[in-house]
This record gives C-alpha cells, structure tokens and sequence, in this order.
C-alpha cells in the first residue's frame, strides 16, 4: 500500500470523529434530519435502506483488513425493505466486535436522509469505544506506546486476538539475531498469554508469561497486576557464557493518579538456576559460578505522564539464596530515574530527550552466584518483568557490547555500577498520519473540539448510569410496562380509545426494549420517559384521561405514580461528580487524540546523539578502573504500527587493553503482524 494512500485513508477515518454521536439527547435513534421521526414506523410505511454504514472514529485500525462478519452485514442491509428488528441484530454484532469489554462506549442506531418521495432512508450505526486506563495512561512507559501505537494506549477493540511481533538486532557479543513473540489475548482473568524467543549464532533467549490485572476507579489501589512465567537465556560475554534459566511469579499495583502522578508497588518471587562457565579463580571471593538460586523482590515507585514529559523514579531490593533452601545469601539494591521530555519544533516535527540514571549495589551476606552480579554494555536488564513497568537493573554504556563491562578488582561480575544514558533525536523527515490540510484547517479543529465536547457527555451518561438513583429509575422498567399493559387491557374495549391506546402501546414498546439493556444503553429511554420527552409517559397519562375519562382513571394514575417515582430517582443523579469524573477521563482521551492529529507520523528518519556515562566497581586504578564513556551518533527510523529502527556508533573514548574502540547498537522490532 502506498504511503500517501494510506496518509488519506487515515485522515478520511480521523474525521469521521467530527460525525461522533450527539449525546446531548442520548436518545435511541439520533435525529440528525428533521425528516427521520422516531415515531414513526417505517416498516409498515414501506421504507427502504438507501445505504448502511458503521461511524467510528478508530476505522483507520481496520483499513485493508478482510471484512468481518459484521461488516457483511451491515453492507447486506442496502437495498432491503426496513426492519427494525433485523437492524437491531445487526447492530448487535457491530456493538460486540467494535465495543467489546471497552469501559467507556456509547453506540446508537440513526436513522438519516428519510425521504418522503421514494421512502428510503440511511442506517449509521454509531460507535464510540475505549478502554481508557487513567492509572496506565499516566505512567512513563505509555510514552512509547503512544509513539508505537496510540490506540493501543486508547484501548481500542481489536479484532484479532492473536498477535505475532518479530524482532531482530545485532550487538558484538551476540552478533546477529531474531524472533518474535506470539500473543494470544485471553478471556476473564487472563490478559495475555505470550510465547517468544531470538536466538542467532551466539545467544539465545526463550520465554512464555501468562498476565492478568484488574482496575477499579473508585479505589485507591485502581490497577492490579499479576503475571507468571519462565525464562532462559544464554549468552555470551568476551571471556565466558551466562546460563539462567528462572521461573517468576509477580504482582503490582498502582494508585490512581493524584493530581498526575501514579504511586505503583510490587512484589516479585523467582528461582531456578544461574549458571556460567566462569572458572572459580576468574571469580571475587564467595562469588560462586553456578549455583540454583530463590529471591524475593520488593519495589516501588513514582511515575507521571504530563504534557511533552514522562518521568519515573523506582527502588526494588533483592533478597536472594543459593541453593535450594531460602537463607539470605545476598541483598541486591537498585535505584532507576528516567527523564524524557520532548518539544514541538513544527508540524509534526519533535526534538526528543531521553535520560536515565540507573545504580545498584550488591552486599554479599554469604555467597552470591556471579550471574546475580551486574553485567553491563549496550544491552538493558530488567530487575523485574514484563514491560508496563521497567526497572533498568545494569548498567547501560553503548561503547561497550552487551555483557562486557563487568570486569573489576576482585574479579568478574560487578558488586556496584551507576550509569547515565542521554539521546537526543530530532525529526528531519517525516509523513504525517493525519495530513497537514487537513490538522490545519480551523473548521476542523472546531469541530473536533465540539467532538471531544460530546464524547465527554458521552462518558458522563455513562457515570450517572451508574448512580444508584439511575439504578432505582432503571429497575422501575418492569413495573412501568405491567402497569402499562394493564392500562391497555382496560382502554382498548372502550370507544374512542384510539389516541390513547396507540400512545401507551408506543411507549410500552420502548420501556419493554430498555429494560432488557444495559442501564448505560438505557439512560436514553429513560430521559425521553420523563416530562417532555418523546414518549413521555405523563403525555399518556394525559392523553387516556382526556379521551376516556373516569373509566381509566385507576389504571392511568398507577402509571402517573410510577413515572413520578421515576423522576424523583432521576432528579436525584449527581450530574456535577458524574461531569467532573467525565472530564477527568476525557482528558487522557484528549492526549491521545492530540497525539495522533499533531504528533504522529506514518513514518519519521529522525538523527540521534548518544551520550554515557557507567562506572562498575569495586574498581581501583590500572587495568580495572571502572569508569567508561559513550559518545556517538545514529539514526531512528519509524513506521507506525509497523517497524521501528534503531542503529548507530558509539566510540569508546577511555577504553583499556582488550577493549574495543565503541560500539554498533542496531535493533529493529516489528508490530502486530497477523492483527
């Protein structure tokens, strides 16, 4: 496909936005033409359905994808005599495939274009879902996801559920390598199940996780992790070969933000073995090459996501065994600070700084297997797992490959390290997702600001059904459509009862279809119940009493009740916390969105300047000393969605005998292959 092809497809889906559903009313069938009238039942007028479609915001995602099921259905029903019944299943399998388990979504039928002469109209099935999360949307690791894939931050349904991501890369020490991971999302608890590995000639990892979490808004600990999996790994360094091979069980958690900024906890147990083929006399004192090994991992942290920043600031410590009982052998402490912060230097142009100071120490207690030391290069560890929170556990230097600064006094493998990492990248070329015409243009950016105005009320109609006082007015339904029926059953037998019987069979219809919704699906039908609405139900009230008189009169006045109850409950809905929690919410939508429209590129060619700094000790001066550089330059490449490179040089200004004069650091990662 071909870039700008692509660029126009997007900016087409991204200003289907400005058509996002009018939640002023919330009403079942949106009247966006005077023409259309929800009372009238055009089935039995003979309608046809000049053409169907579905109205999402997110249609880029799919763009070029093979139909879906409901997809075909929703292009079947051009051309077909009008049926509510068949549209509403149809828009059923729309409302499963694009909404999901999405926490905030609103979805409607509109009926449009109604006209009179030939007696077509159009059916737009509107949608608007995302499963925001405030807690993940503020930390720092969501930086590059939203770089990587905006609406993967958004919590936009897929509709794949397996994903297959390759890699690749090169380093010195492991030479070339590449793999890929398979994801598989999962059902209930269960998030993901992951199953991956890269291996080349002289390295090679493998790895399968199983992950859940679970999310609350109302308390303070809103997000909770857990995750189990295995690990094995074998790799090269300039003098010997690391062996781990780990089983871990973890769980995190993480506050909401208060007032931006996330406070995030975990625990993390493992064991297995750590082996090497390190000899005991290359090796410190109680520093042992191979051993099984047991820990248990404490960590917590700080973390906030605002405007053109993402900063974190983590400590974990590590207390560890070898052998196959747990008696505290060693304590490992590590401390991780990370910087980024970027500036818009024109359209869709950013000039981009990434800094991290990272240090650890080691107390050998008893013994301590050389493997739970530190090894450093231009290849990052992790002190835990998974990738929603990284802790950088080694020190980092791109002047060195990876697993080769490790060497001190005593011997191999580092007891302490601190290390700084900068990289400065700056946009020459890029090719905007959403054209610049088109971000420019003030006409859109107005109505993508009454957009997000009505998304926002989107997101409150979905609070306040979930007050308690809607619930009272929702649970009403049952009782509302008896006593309605019973209203008929008495009117219909009596003369002149025409008006009022096809008003309280109108209604009943309505009450009928939105008790069996979902509260939030059925905050529409309930407002248009209340006085005013279309099918108020004090204007049926009204209406029999009028044409009929005493004879229903008890009938009519247990329906009065009834919507008097109904109002009461509604009236009672806290609207302000429900705007205030609407607009809190919005918000983290809003950033995403800016990004997408003033931020991201199909494609950017960005330069970058490296800058380290890593000392490893105990060190002393001569051939051990432990301090290192890193200076250089390269080169970024990105596609969105697609592929994202790295590469460049890093010399190697202080190096001592044995070592190389810098570095390559290459890697490049492909996105959702099979999605």
């Amino acid at each position: 496909m071909k870039v700008a092809y692509f660029t126009r497809a997007v900016g087409i889906a991204v200003l289907s936005l400005m058509a996002l559903i009018d939640v002023s009313s919330n009403t079942f069938v949106q009247q966006q033409n005077q023409q259309c009238s929800k009372k009238r039942n055009y089935k039995r007028r003979g309608y046809k359905i000049r053409q169907a479609h579905v109205d999402d915001p997110w249609s880029f995602l799919h763009f070029g994808s093979k139909s879906s099921e409901a997809d075909k259905k929703v292009a079947e029903l051009q051309g077909k005599a009008y049926d509510f019944d068949e549209v509403d299943a149809v828009f059923k399998l729309v409302e499963n495939e694009r909404i999901g388990d999405s926490n905030f979504s609103f979805s409607s039928i509109g009926l449009e274009n109604c006209s009179s002469a030939d007696r077509q109209l159009d059916v737009v099935f509107k949608i608007f879902a995302v499963d925001i999360s405030p807690v993940s949307t503020s930390t720092f690791e969501s930086h590059q996801a939203e770089k990587d894939d905006p609406s993967e931050v958004a919590g936009v349904p897929r509709k794949k559920r397996v994903v297959f991501v390759p890699t690749g890369g090169f380093d010195e020490t492991s030479k070339f390598f590449g793999g890929g991971r398979l994801n598989i999302r999962g059902n209930g608890p269960i998030d993901t199940v992951s199953l991956g590995g890269v291996g080349g000639p002289e390295a090679g990892v493998g790895e399968g996780s199983i992950t859940g979490s679970f999310e609350s808004a109302t308390r303070l600990v809103s997000r909770a992790e857990w995750r189990v999996d295995y690990t094995y790994a074998s790799l090269p360094t300039d003098r010997a070969r690391r062996k781990i091979g780990s089983v871990a069980v973890q769980a995190n958690g993480m506050t909401r933000p208060l007032k931006g900024v996330v406070f995030r906890f975990g625990t993390q147990m493992e064991g297995g073995n750590l082996q090497s083929t390190f000899t005991p006399n290359s090796l410190g004192p109680r520093v042992l090459p191979s051993s099984d090994y047991s820990s248990f991992k404490l960590y917590a942290g700080v973390t906030a996501h605002p405007r053109y920043q993402a900063i974190a600031a983590s400590y974990g410590v590590e207390f560890g065994s070898a052998g196959s009982s747990f008696h505290g052998d060693w304590r490992k402490q590590v401390g991780d600070l990370a910087y980024d912060f970027w500036l818009p230097v024109g359209d869709h142009r950013t000039l981009e700084v990434e800094q991290r100071l990272t240090g650890g120490t080691v107390n050998i207690l008893r013994s301590v297997p050389v493997n739970a030391l530190f090894f450093g290069g231009n290849r990052e560890e992790q002190f835990n797992r998974g990738d929603t929170w990284t802790i950088r556990a080694n020190p980092v230097i791109r002047s060195i490959p990876s697993n080769r600064f490790y060497q001190t006094r005593d011997g191999a493998g580092a007891e302490k390290f601190i290390a700084y990492n900068s990289t400065v990248g700056f946009t020459v070329w890029r090719n905007p997702l959403v054209p610049l015409e088109l971000s420019h243009d003030d006409d859109f950016k107005k109505k993508m600001t009454a957009t997000i105005k009505s998304a926002t009320n989107t997101l409150q109609v979905t609070h306040e059904s979930a007050d308690s006082n809607f619930r009272e007015a929702f649970d009403l339904l049952p009782k509302i459509a008896d006593k309605l029926q019973a209203l008929l059953d008495v009117a219909q037998p009596l003369p002149s009862s025409d008006a009022c019987t096809e008003a309280a069979d109108s209604v009943r219809t309505d009450v009928l279809i939105a008790k069996d919704k979902k509260p939030s699906s059925a905050y529409g039908y309930i407002k248009e119940f209340l006085p005013g609405g279309d099918s108020s139900l004090t204007d049926v009230v009204s209406t029999c009493k009028t044409d009929l008189g005493a004879a229903v009169t008890p009938a009519a006045d247990a329906v009065a009740a009834l919507a008097t109850e109904m109002e009461k409950h509604f009236k009672a809905i806290d609207t302000k916390a429900a705007k205030t929690k609407a607009e809190n919410d919005m918000s983290y939508v809003q950033r995403t969105l800016n990004i997408i429209i003033e931020d991201l590129n199909i494609a950017s060619v960005s330069p970058l300047f490296v800058f380290d700094v890593a000392h490893v000790g105990p060190a002393s001066s001569g051939p051990y000393s432990g301090t290192r550089y890193g200076v250089g330059g390269g080169l970024r490449f990105s596609l969105v969605n697609t592929v994202n490179f790295s590469g460049g040089y890093a010399l190697n200004p202080t190096r001592l005998p044995g070592e190389p004069r810098g570095a390559v650091f290459f890697s490049i990662s492909t996105r959702q292959l099979f999605h």
